[in-house]
């Protein structure tokens, strides 16, 4: 699974909303759910911070 898609599935299962996290962070997740976009480092570093999810416990 790749990082985009569990963080994408960690948000749906904790009804985070999309709106709120691109308003937060300036991340375009849309552009992430429609598979148009692959997290930069930054970002998926930046997403793990917002979300509480550590990095290391990603299994792609």
């Amino acid at each position: 699974m790749k990082a985009e898609k569990y963080l994408l599935d960690y948000m749906m299962s904790r009804s985070i909303s999309v709106e709120q996290v691109e308003s937060d962070t300036g991340i375009n997740i849309r552009e992430l759910s429609d598979g148009k976009k692959d997290l930069m480092a930054e970002e998926f570093l930046q997403l793990c911070v917002y979300l509480g999810v550590r990095p290391e416990d990603i299994q792609t």
